[in-house]
């Protein structure tokens, strides 16, 4: 008998108020009261961005088919179920275009979800169920998984454990970090409302270290979850309603002559599904919109309809194949980077968050530098279309991504990284020539250079003097100055009003940078010993230099000076 529908049952966690005070609420109470909601508060920051493109998949088939009126669109045909049975005709498209634009625009006025959002999950409420002998959410019924064969003899059975990222065990490695730790016990042990949310982001985050496949295998791989890919970006607005709009890209900047039917994982049959997934597996760029990306399995998934939640938890899994990344530029949620060398290069894959790693520093691929592909969320509020609606607004740019440790060849998460970034909406909007984004690029670059380059150049000599070159004292001292300058920055760019002096307010930061980073070299002097006033004959080594020069830290420390001074002209006033 089905169970726990995801419609009805409260399940996903959210903020509601400025307190931080959280409730579960279900997908239909979510969607009728989005904008009384801060955000989703899920058990971890790389779940909520599974969710997030969960409910983003239910708005792009929702908005791709009705406006927001609920009035279904002249181009389009839909069942009973609110399927849309026809692809819109070429010579409609830019028509259809312009429809869906309005359609943004009018959900922004409105501040929150017309009736339709509920309508659309009402239609399809036996897709929904967690538990179901039929149609399993996000999972697969037994007769799948019978009919099928495997490389061996059964599926691959996976527990509580394994699948709730805040305990990361395997069978062989303890518990990383949990608040289930001390009650080992316990560990297997999920709720119906846990297991939703874990299974949304075991789709999206799995690995690579179960052995189950159908058939022989896949020649293009399989797949640890699409998301485990992705250098994750979004939007996070003043209320959950604002963030699902800001990051709903109706219309794909580069092909508003294409746009294809959005086709969500639970409008399938679970049997045609994997028979899709297989196919795949010969055309590994198949999917072409985004409601089958957000919802792309990594695993066809069973769970035993008449399971006792109240005993310890498993599942059974058999990996998917993967999907090609390289240059697979539909997804518009992560951040891109261009290789100039290697097996891959001239190509663009997603660019992982390095763990320590200020979003701020990579500024120039989070609103596409130079060659480098700009994220689609950030040429969604480019768009001359939308543009207007979001004029003089703050932002928040959420970046996360799943980090994986050990042996390459089994890939188990162990770690996430997340960073936001507050910013007027200008500042990657204004794309003129001079204009803001240009100028936050170029001072990036600037501080980029004084940290790495002037700092990092005397932090060599003093190696080089204390002839104790590759001691880790640059790599350390360069670390420490990140930290030092970070939440400076972050506390300057959200400070930017862009209708006032640019170069007034982009002097200020100079006048920050370099009276932090001569602080930071002032210590170090303080702190040198005879020797490094002694000095010595240099090597050669240093870029530049030659053979035989005498140095000391007070030489160096000059050099410094002046070179700060030159590259932070800075305008006093």
């Amino acid at each position: 008998m089905a169970r726990f529908n995801l419609i009805d049952e409260p399940w996903i966690r959210v903020v509601t108020d400025s307190g931080g005070e959280t409730e579960e609420v279900s997908l239909k109470e979510l969607f009728q009261n989005a904008h009384l909601y801060i955000g989703l508060a899920g058990d971890m920051k790389t779940q909520d961005f599974a969710l997030l493109r969960l409910l983003l998949a239910i708005l792009h088939t929702v908005f791709s088919r009705v406006d927001a009126q609920g009035e279904i669109y002249e181009w389009i045909e839909l069942d009973e179920s609110f399927r849309q049975l026809n692809e819109v005709d070429e010579d409609d498209m830019e028509d259809y275009a312009g429809a869906l634009y309005k359609t943004w625009n009018d959900l922004w006025k409105a501040g929150k979800f017309p009736k339709a959002v509920v309508d659309y999950l009402e239609a399809w409420h036996d897709r929904f169920y967690l538990f179901d002998e039929e149609y399993p959410f996000y999972q697969v019924s037994f007769k799948v998984l019978s009919k099928n064969k495997l490389n061996q003899k059964s599926p691959t059975s996976v527990c509580g454990k394994n699948i709730n990222r805040r305990i990361s065990e395997s069978g062989n490695k303890k518990v990383l970090f949990s608040p289930k730790n001390r009650y080992e016990e316990y560990s297997d042990l999920l709720s119906e409302p846990e297991l939703a949310r874990w299974l949304i982001a075991y789709q999206n985050y799995s690995n690579k270290s179960d052995k189950a496949v159908f058939g022989k295998g896949y020649d293009v791989g399989v797949s640890k979850g699409w998301a485990f890919e992705l250098g994750g970006i979004y939007f996070k607005g003043d209320n959950l309603f604002e963030s699902l709009l800001l990051n709903l890209t109706l219309v794909r900047q580069d092909q508003e002559e294409s746009l294809y039917s959005q086709k969500p994982c639970w409008e399938f049959d679970p049997d045609n599904l994997i028979e899709r997934y297989l196919r795949g597996s010969s055309d590994p760029r198949a999917i072409d919109n985004l409601a089958e990306l957000y919802t792309v399995w990594s695993r066809a998934i069973y769970i035993d309809p008449s399971i006792d939640m109240s005993k310890n938890f498993q599942f059974e899994v058999v990996k998917l194949p993967d999907i090609q990344i390289t240059d697979y530029f539909i997804e518009p949620m992560t951040l891109w980077k261009l290789h100039k060398t290697g097996a891959q290069r001239n190509h663009t894959t997603p660019y992982v968050h390095k763990e320590e790693w200020s979003l701020w520093r990579s500024f120039g691929l989070l609103s596409g530098n130079n060659d480098e592909r700009t994220p689609g969320v950030i040429q969604w509020v480019r768009n001359e279309e939308i543009k207007d609606a979001l004029d003089s607004i703050q932002v928040c740019v959420v970046a996360v991504s799943m980090i994986w440790g050990g042996n390459p060849t089994s890939q188990i998460p162990v770690n996430e990284v997340v960073d936001t970034l507050m910013l007027h909406e200008r500042l990657l909007t204004d794309l003129s020539e001079n204009g803001w984004e240009q100028r936050i690029r170029d001072i990036v670059d600037l501080t980029n250079h004084v940290v790495r380059s002037t700092y990092g150049r005397f932090l060599y000599d003093i190696e080089d003097i204390r002839n104790l070159k590759n001691s880790g004292l640059t790599s350390k001292e360069l670390a420490r100055l990140y930290y030092v300058i970070d939440q400076p920055f972050r506390e300057w760019i959200a400070s930017i009003e862009p209708d006032k002096d640019r170069e007034v307010q982009l002097n200020e930061w100079k006048k920050i940078l370099k009276k932090l980073v001569k602080r930071e070299a002032d210590r170090l002097v303080a702190q040198a010993g005879p020797r490094d006033f002694t000095g010595r004959i240099c090597d050669g080594g240093g870029v530049g230099e030659s053979e035989g020069r005498y140095k000391n830290i007070a030489i160096s420390y000059n050099a410094f000076s002046y070179f700060l001074n030159k590259q932070l002209d800075v305008k006093e006033g």
